[in-house]
């Protein structure tokens, strides 16, 4: 299990990003949090399988999903060890 923080940039807030991404997870088993940033950016958090965090980074991209959202970059700021995640959660600050 892999432990990856990444900055999703574009119209990522106010479009149900959050709930999408929340969804997505859930489905998957990854466990994390989502968060809107103050500088308009979305912090995801993800606790799984490369495959797994590969596969929700794919369906985020898909408009499928969400007709709303338009990611212009998805950025992995750190990779680093964490608290177990127990689920995924939608984080207000």
């Amino acid at each position: 299990m892999e432990s990856k923080i990444y900055q999703i940039t574009g119209q990522v807030q106010g479009v149900g990003f959050r709930y999408t991404a929340s969804q997505l997870a859930r489905q998957l088993g990854i466990k994390g949090q989502v968060a809107n940033m103050a500088d308009g950016s979305v912090q995801l958090v993800v606790q799984a399988s490369p495959d797994l965090i590969d596969e929700l980074l794919t369906s985020l991209k898909a408009p499928k999903h969400n007709t709303a959202i338009n990611i212009d970059q998805i950025d992995l700021v750190a990779t680093k060890n964490m608290p177990v995640f127990k689920d995924f959660s939608i984080y207000r600050p």
